[in-house]
C-alpha cells in the first residue's frame, strides 16, 4: 500500500473515531438530564399495618453549583415529587458541589413538599477528589430539616415515625467514626439517612428498619455487556443502586440526580423514586409497576433496541400475569440488525429475573422472550 493510500485510510479512520466521539459525549451530556420517575414498592418487615402505603420521595446527589444538565433532571424531579405528595421526602446528600449553587438549592428546597429531610454527601464539605468540589458550609436547610448526626420524631397516621440522619464526615478515610446505631429512638418506624450505602454493614438488626442512601450514581459513566453493565466508578462497590436486604434491615440505594467530575452519564440514568411501604403480609407489587421494570431490564441489554407495541387488541410490549405458584413475564421485543436472537433471548431472561429480584423481591416462575420485530440494516 502505498503512502498516499495509507495517509487517506488514516484520515478516514481518524474521522470515524471522532464523530463516534462526539456522538458519544453528546448522549452522555443528553443522559444525564434523561431522568427516571420510578415507584418502587418496598417491602419492610414489622411494618405496622397503619403505615402500609407510606410514600417516601428518595431524592439524591443534586451536585448543584456546577455546569450540568443535572440541574435538569433535579428540576423535573422536584416538580414531580411536588405532584405526587408523598408524606415525607428524603433527601440523601451531595447537594452541592460549588457554593456558588446555594441559591439554585434554596429555591428547588422551598418547591418541594414538606416534611422533607436532607443529609449533606462528601461533596457539600469537599471530602473529594473532585477537582470542583468546594466546601459549602451549610448549617440549615428551612424549609426542610438538615439532620447531622441528630433525628426527629414525626407522629404519621397516628405512629411514631423516627427520622434520623449522619454527617458526611461519618464516613473518614474508609472508617466509621460514629456508631450509626447510636441514633435510632423508640419508635414505630425508624428510618436512617446517610449518603455513604456503606454505613449498612454497620446497622445491627433490629436498630433501623429502613435505610436510604446514594453517593454511588449507578456508576455514572458504565459500560453495558449482555445482562449487565460494568460500572466504571465504585467498581468494588457492594451496593450500587436499588434495594438491599440484610439481616439489618432494607436499604435502597438511589441512582442520584447530578454528575460529578464530568457532566455526563451514560448507561446510568439520574432517578427520582417514590419508595412505597409495604407489610410484609400485604406487600403486593403492582403488574404494571413489574412490567416497567422489566421493560427497562429488557432495555439495558446489548442488542435490545426496544419494546414492541401492537395495535392488536390485548397486545402489549410487555405483560405480567399470574401463573400457577408465581408471576409469569412475557415481554415483545425490537432486535437490533444483526443480533443473536437466542443468545440475546437468553441475555434478556437473565437481566429481567436479576432486576425483578432486586427491585421488587420477585423471581417469576417464567420470562417469555419474543421478537416482534428486527431493526433496520444500518
Amino acid at each position: 500500500m502505498d503512502s498516499g493510500v495509507a495517509a487517506r485510510y488514516g484520515r478516514r479512520a481518524g474521522s470515524f473515531l471522532g464523530n463516534a466521539a462526539l456522538i458519544g459525549l453528546g448522549w452522555g451530556w443528553f443522559e444525564a438530564g434523561w431522568v427516571r420517575l420510578r415507584e418502587l414498592e418496598v417491602e419492610v418487615p414489622g411494618l405496622q399495618p397503619e403505615l402500609d402505603g407510606l410514600r417516601i420521595a428518595h431524592l439524591s446527589d443534586f451536585h448543584l453549583g456546577v455546569p450540568s444538565r443535572g440541574t435538569h433532571a433535579v428540576d423535573r424531579a422536584v416538580e414531580w415529587a411536588a405532584e405526587r405528595r408523598p408524606d415525607l421526602v428524603a433527601i440523601t446528600g451531595d447537594l452541592l458541589t460549588h457554593p456558588r449553587g446555594e441559591q439554585r438549592l434554596r429555591g428547588v428546597i422551598e418547591r418541594l413538599p414538606l416534611p422533607a429531610f436532607a443529609v449533606l454527601g462528601n461533596h457539600d464539605v469537599a471530602i473529594s477528589r473532585d477537582p470542583q468540589a468546594r466546601a459549602s458550609n451549610l448549617t440549615e436547610l428551612a424549609p426542610a430539616t438538615l439532620l447531622r448526626d441528630e433525628g426527629v420524631m414525626l407522629e404519621l397516621r397516628g405512629k411514631r415515625v423516627w427520622i434520623a440522619g449522619t454527617d458526611p464526615r461519618l464516613i473518614a478515610r474508609g472508617e466509621t467514626k460514629l456508631d450509626p446505631n447510636a441514633l435510632s429512638r423508640e419508635a414505630d418506624l425508624r428510618i436512617l439517612l446517610c449518603h455513604y450505602p456503606r454505613i449498612f454493614d454497620r446497622v445491627e438488626p433490629g436498630i433501623f428498619e429502613l435505610v436510604l442512601a446514594g453517593h454511588m450514581h449507578d456508576g455514572q459513566i458504565a459500560v453495558p455487556y449482555p445482562g449487565g453493565k460494568v460500572r466504571l466508578a465504585h467498581l468494588s462497590a457492594r451496593y450500587q443502586r436499588g434495594i438491599y436486604r440484610t439481616s439489618a434491615g432494607v436499604m435502597h440505594v438511589s441512582p442520584g440526580l447530578g454528575t460529578t467530575f464530568v457532566p455526563f452519564r451514560f448507561a446510568a440514568r439520574p432517578e427520582a423514586t417514590e419508595l412505597v411501604l409495604r407489610s410484609s403480609r400485604q406487600a403486593s407489587i403492582s403488574t404494571d409497576i413489574l412490567a416497567r421494570y422489566a421493560a427497562d431490564a429488557a432495555r439495558e441489554v446489548v442488542g435490545v433496541h426496544g419494546v414492541s407495541e401492537s395495535p392488536l387488541p390485548g397486545r402489549r410490549g410487555v405483560r405480567v400475569g399470574a401463573d400457577e405458584g408465581g408471576v409469569r413475564v412475557e415481554l415483545h421485543l425490537t432486535v437490533e440488525w444483526g443480533a443473536s436472537i437466542p443468545e440475546l433471548g437468553r441475555d434478556v431472561q437473565l437481566r429481567v429475573r436479576e432486576y425483578l429480584l432486586r427491585m421488587a423481591d420477585v423471581d417469576p416462575v417464567a420470562v417469555d422472550v419474543t421478537v416482534d420485530e428486527i431493526g433496520p440494516r444500518t
